[in-house]
């Protein structure tokens, strides 16, 4: 089988490398600091949670189920379509209505800072629960599939399950962080805009700038987010590849 396509690269991730261009966060974690970051993150009754799945690895009952590679392969690469498409789309509506509408550049000349922003932090938090609800039906599917593939692959899905179960709630933390710094990013920026609007030093060209920079970037974020998403996934699918060949 070839190859599962894609952007990833775990030791730098697309996003973390996104979100230190715009400057709202700092260097991204070393190697060596990875290890402890992750234990700080499941606390510990996840961490006996994994130890006791862990131990009881050699009394998994493994019942073979045939499923193919390269269905699980090609399903993995419809739901990345599926998401991407779904957030390009978003951004180019042409006139259609989509589920989540984008907000036209008025919004950003709103009362305060606060209702201006707002209406593109609630599309972009849209973008967030419909990109995980479709990766969690995907991830829970190849865990199934791995599951009768091998002992090895039943054992893996089973770990998975634990792990993703004791990072649910940092994760959600994490991706909820993006819209403060979303909002540290453009405050200063739409405040600039405003005054110099409100001194006649500026034309609407200038709130179009900005309205197009705040789209590019929420779009951008958007798209590496997907590689955020889909990365555990990526590793089971890779795992099963692995196996079968």
């Amino acid at each position: 089988m070839t190859q599962v396509a894609t952007n990833a690269n775990a030791s730098n991730p697309r996003m973390i490398r996104f979100l230190a261009e715009l400057e709202v966060v700092g260097d991204p974690i070393s190697h060596t600091r990875f290890a402890a970051r992750l234990a700080q993150l499941i606390d510990l009754s996840d961490s006996l949670k994994l130890s006791v799945t862990h131990s009881r690895m050699s009394d998994l009952v493994f019942e073979p189920v045939p499923a193919s590679a390269g269905a699980i392969k090609e399903e993995f690469l419809r739901v990345h379509a599926v998401i991407v498409e779904g957030i390009l789309s978003s951004f180019s509506s042409g006139g259609r209505r989509q589920w989540a509408e984008l907000p036209g550049p008025d919004s950003l000349l709103l009362p305060s800072l606060e209702d201006a922003l707002k209406p593109f932090l609630d599309f972009y938090t849209l973008h967030q629960k419909q990109m995980s609800s479709k990766v969690k039906g995907l991830r829970s599917g190849v865990r199934d599939a791995a599951t009768g593939l091998s002992v090895e692959l039943a054992q893996l899905a089973q770990l998975d399950l634990v792990l993703a179960e004791a990072l649910a709630a940092p994760s959600r933390l994490f991706l909820a962080n993006v819209e403060t710094l979303l909002r540290a990013r453009f405050e200063p920026l739409l405040t600039e805009t405003r005054a110099a609007l409100a001194a006649e030093q500026a034309d609407d060209n200038g709130l179009m700038l900005l309205y197009e920079r705040l789209c590019g970037d929420l779009r951008s974020l958007l798209l590496a987010e997907v590689e955020v998403h889909l990365l555990p996934v990526l590793g089971l699918v890779e795992a099963i590849d692995d196996e079968i060949n």
